[in-house]
């Protein structure tokens, strides 16, 4: 069933789109980050460090489980293999 929730933040180099995965078959992580270079709104005055692991690093540090999945994530047979980035204080694990 879908939340219908999606949050975007912008930056100068990068937007970043967050919500819930609904459907998803792996219901650790509740929440897709998708990440997109192409930054349509301009009004952004601070730069970010937008690689994924850099994004799921920091995450994890506030808190949240992260997987970063293999390439082919979005194919039928894909083997669900990726990195996990687990949350630093399991006391105050979000996701």
């Amino acid at each position: 069933m879908s939340m219908g929730t999606t949050f975007f933040g912008h930056a100068s180099n990068v937007e970043v789109k967050v919500c819930y995965a609904d459907g998803a078959e792996m219901t650790d992580y509740r929440y897709w980050v998708i990440l997109a270079t192409q930054v349509l709104r301009k009004d952004g005055s601070h730069s970010i460090q937008a690689s994924p692991d850099a994004v799921a690093s920091t995450l994890a540090t506030g808190g949240f489980n992260v997987f970063i999945p293999s390439s082919g994530w979005g194919r039928i047979d894909w083997d669900q293999k990726g990195t996990h980035y687990r949350a630093e204080n399991e006391n105050q694990k979000r996701a």
